[in-house]
């Protein structure tokens, strides 16, 4: 797994979180609320999914330098 590919599916993670919060404020502007949710769930599993197989090959993409 790239560094890029983590780096896009936490971007795509915050962007859901922000939606599901707007949603809360917004119901009738921000819908699909359950298509949402479930997105959320899905890429939440694939991360962790893809850290946990990372921890077992020793690679740590948390340790990379953030600018």
């Amino acid at each position: 797994m790239t560094q890029e590919a983590m780096q896009l599916a936490e971007q795509v993670h915050r962007r859901l979180v922000a939606w599901r919060w707007m949603a809360l404020r917004f119901p009738e502007v921000y819908r699909d609320s359950d298509a949402v949710l479930a997105e959320s769930r899905w890429l939440n599993e694939w991360i962790e999914a893809v850290l946990a197989r990372d921890r077992t090959v020793g690679c740590w993409p948390w340790r990379v330098v953030r600018r």
